[in-house]
């Protein structure tokens, strides 16, 4: 989305000079669970890039979401069925966003989430920086009332022998 042009009027100025998003489209993968964790992530993306580059018009973004996304999303946002019957109560932008969320997100299932979460294993390979990032990840759809503290909980129950807890233990008993 490169500008060269000035937009004036109803007390409001956008300027937007030289200016080119970096948006590589968006790939559909036939795992349902990849393409709504990639959904997540490109739409992170170019929102942050609307933000850097000062587009807040939802018509503007909305059309810099179509024309960076892929011709799926185009085909999409004229096929799917918006996602509120009040239409007026929401901008384009924002409309667009709804139906296609509802399209690639999965409902969301807090208990399956917490079966999943309460499951998680480090796999052996696996470093604890990246096993921390799954668990975050599957921590954020269980509606837990503190992430952190479950978060917590769950490496503690999970990763540390007993010789940890027991030095644990031992600092606490110390102070």
């Amino acid at each position: 989305m490169s500008h060269d042009k000035e937009k004036k009027g109803s007390g409001s100025e956008t300027s937007v000079t030289n200016r080119q998003l970096n948006v590589r489209p968006f790939q559909i993968n036939d795992n349902r669970t990849e393409t709504a964790s990639g959904w997540e992530k490109w739409l992170r993306n170019i929102e942050r890039q609307f933000r850097y580059f000062g587009i807040t018009d939802p018509e503007m973004k909305k059309d810099g979401l179509i024309i960076y996304s892929s011709q799926i999303i185009a085909d999409l946002e004229d096929t799917l069925l918006n996602a509120t019957d009040d239409e007026a109560s929401e901008d384009a932008y924002a409309q667009l966003i709804m139906k296609l969320n509802k399209h690639f997100l999965p409902k969301k299932n807090k208990d399956f989430a917490r079966f999943q979460f309460g499951n998680l294993r480090q796999n052996h390979d696996e470093s604890l920086v990246r096993y921390y990032t799954r668990i975050r990840e599957i921590a954020k759809k269980c509606s837990f009332s503190n992430k952190s503290e479950a978060i917590r909980d769950h490496l503690i129950c999970k990763n540390w022998m007993l010789n940890q807890i027991l030095e644990e233990a031992e600092l606490d008993e110390e102070t």
